[in-house]
């Protein structure tokens, strides 16, 4: 039952990520929303939200217990800054100069990195599966990005850097919490992470100095599903 739950979660987490970022390029591109914005606010609602359930729902004491312990309070600070504000901008950068699927395909080779750095630190062994993973992943990537051949790029290169680099992030994002996982309800973790994020993103681009009177009303509907979900 764990396993089934687990499986659906993955797939509605991957859906909405998909269908937020296609939506995200629409407001980049389209209504002119600033990035820098865009995930401030998205990861100050978010980790509110994510906090404000997990107060109502389950174990009050671990919304303070994991930042009261000085080395968990550093892991969450460290997560927030290079996993979950990493995460989200390099993604947000690379639809904003690219496009969506480009980005999240890109964001998609973490496993491949992850599979390099486990067997690297001698964690994991290379099996024929890892292999056949690794090189379809990059002949894929190879494809995506200049339809076969070499010498054309289908989006901008910059686009490609923020890619990689949300693959990096990813990669990052996926193995450090682990730990704290164990010992702390996901939503703790992920909630403080995201307001952590937000927080320092706010201090560079502050989400108050914004004009969105303009926008028609469509756009605010999409911007309330990229900021939730």
């Amino acid at each position: 039952m764990k396993r089934r739950k687990g499986i659906f979660l993955v797939l509605i987490g991957a859906i909405c990520w998909g269908v937020g970022g296609t939506i995200s390029q629409k407001l980049f591109q389209q209504y002119g929303i600033d990035v820098n914005w865009l995930v401030t606010v998205r990861l100050l609602i978010s980790g509110g939200l994510l906090l404000f359930v997990h107060y109502m729902t389950k174990e009050r004491t671990q919304l303070i217990g994991v930042l009261k312990m000085k080395s968990t309070a550093i892991q969450v600070l460290i997560f927030g800054l290079m996993g979950m504000l990493a995460v989200q901008y390099t993604y947000m950068v690379s639809i904003h100069h690219g496009n969506a699927a480009v980005a999240t395909l890109l964001q998609y080779t973490a496993p491949v990195m992850i599979i390099v750095y486990l067997v690297f630190r001698r964690q994991s062994t290379f099996t024929k599966r890892d292999m056949l993973t690794v090189v379809l992943a990059l002949v894929g990537m190879f494809l995506l990005l200049t339809n076969g051949s070499v010498s054309t790029l289908t989006v901008p290169a910059v686009a490609v850097f923020w890619g990689i680099l949300s693959a990096v992030a990813l990669s990052f994002y996926t193995l450090y919490p682990i730990k704290l996982l164990k010992q702390f309800d996901s939503l703790v973790v992920v909630g403080w992470a995201m307001l952590i994020g937000g927080a320092a993103l706010s201090l560079i681009h502050p989400p108050w100095k914004v004009n969105l009177s303009q926008l028609p009303f469509e756009a605010y509907i999409y911007l309330l599903f990229v900021i939730v979900f």
